[in-house]
């Protein structure tokens, strides 16, 4: 089954309403984020700042304990075809919400994005990279175990359709994954009453190398296809086969 899955190229239906790529760094200069948006501005003339406060721009309101990748203060640069830039004091990521483009067409801004912010020369060394992907799946209620590949019980007492939340944390080798599960919640024109469950998956992977873009690239192409594992591991058969995958 496993290598199965590990064949799908694609999916027809793609459930995924939100995507950000990370990368951190470190720095001993301050107000970098003024720096590094100024400069990535002269770099991407397309790129525009929006007039509201900048914050990433997600298709749904967050629910409690629900994490995004950036904390704190960040300025939101946005490319015409709607792809987002966002940039704060040690992190700059590049992300999209809405209907999924896919890695390949993703993946080649990223890296042009990524390489104009290493090659400032403030900045000391690249320490993390992460991929995260938020998805949803329609439904009144919607059934954990119709989505799920496994079963969440508490004291004898089995989840199903029940109003929850729940994260956990795992250790996958130089991996740290984060899973997310909100049901129900709210995805504003996603289903005919906008009802559903919220599948996010973060993964995380934190090292210490130079300002070199193929270096990075090449641990966001594996943080990439460990989340797509993950994925797919999660999903029960009948969620999988849903979305019309398409095998190499």
């Amino acid at each position: 089954m496993t290598e199965q899955m590990n064949e799908i190229v694609r999916l027809t239906e793609a459930p995924i309403v939100d995507f950000v790529c990370e990368v951190r760094f470190e720095s001993s200069v301050s107000r970098l984020r003024d720096i590094l948006a100024k400069s990535l501005t002269e770099a991407f003339p397309a790129l525009i700042a929006p007039a509201a406060a900048p914050a990433p721009d997600l298709p749904f309101s967050l629910p409690p304990g629900l994490e995004i990748a950036f904390g704190g203060s960040t300025t939101q640069l946005v490319f015409p075809d709607g792809m987002n830039v966002n940039v704060s004091e040690r992190a700059v990521g590049v992300g999209v919400a809405g209907p999924y483009r896919g890695w390949g067409e993703l993946r080649p801004r990223i890296r042009e994005v990524f390489s104009a912010v290493l090659s400032s020369s403030l900045i000391a060394k690249v320490s993390r990279c992460s991929v995260k992907y938020t998805n949803f799946f329609p439904g009144t209620p919607v059934d954990v175990e119709s989505v799920l590949n496994g079963t969440l019980e508490l004291g004898g007492r089995r989840i199903r359709s029940e109003g929850f939340q729940f994260r956990a944390d795992f250790r996958d080798g130089d991996d740290t994954s984060i899973i997310q599960i909100l049901n129900p919640v709210n995805v504003e024109g996603r289903s005919e009453n906008n009802q559903g469950l919220l599948l996010d998956i973060d993964c995380i992977r934190t090292f210490s190398q130079a300002r070199d873009i193929e270096a990075l690239m090449a641990q966001v192409d594996a943080v990439h296809a460990h989340e797509k594992k993950l994925f797919f591991e999660l999903l029960s058969t009948e969620a999988r086969n849903a979305m019309g995958p398409i095998y190499a």
